[in-house]
């Protein structure tokens, strides 16, 4: 119950020759939920296109689960409120994606997961359609969607022309993620 709860306890003995009582109490709180993404691992990598399964264990000892919801980052992907906590996950961008589940039990106690790193891997990468430049500026077209993590990482290009190698200063992806 909530608020403060108070217990009184009296023991009275018979006669001097009455075994004594004993008795271990254990008061419990409001406890939290528990929740851990159990599917899929750590680590693991997939090959794009592809499903995840994404299954997650939850339980609450003082009480009962109300919902698990399911994260990409910050970006919620599933709600379930019965178990089993698992779902399928589709139409997934390739690149890292940060999993984690969020168990709230029926007093409104959350719990976050540990965060699970995945990786989906494109096994064919877009190939450059076409480029073409002007001053300062050079625009590439791609065969197909990039992830923006890798297309703006100026790290990622290396150009040389007959005069040297050119500095790349920064990478501006566009609204279809196709040209940079």
């Amino acid at each position: 119950v909530p608020g403060q709860n108070v217990m009184a306890v009296e023991m009275h003995q018979g006669n001097l020759t009455s075994s004594d009582i004993s008795m271990d109490m254990r008061f419990r709180g409001d406890l939290i939920p528990f929740v851990s993404i159990i599917e899929p691992t750590e680590g693991q990598v997939f090959l794009a296109p592809t499903n995840v399964t994404i299954t997650a264990a939850a339980n609450d000892e003082g009480g009962a689960i109300s919902s698990v919801e399911f994260f990409d980052g910050d970006v919620l992907i599933a709600a379930l409120s019965n178990p089993p906590y698992s779902f399928v996950w589709s139409n997934i961008v390739d690149g890292p994606h940060t999993l984690t589940a969020v168990a709230t039990d029926d007093t409104g106690n959350e719990t976050v997961s540990s965060a699970v790193n995945i990786l989906l891997q494109d096994p064919n990468p877009p190939v450059m359609l076409s480029a073409s430049g002007r001053t300062n500026e050079v625009i590439v077209v791609f065969s197909k969607r990039l992830t923006p993590e890798s297309a703006q990482n100026i790290d990622n290009y290396s150009i040389t022309n007959l005069s040297g190698e050119v500095l790349v200063m920064a990478a501006m992806l566009d609204d279809s993620q196709t040209q940079l």
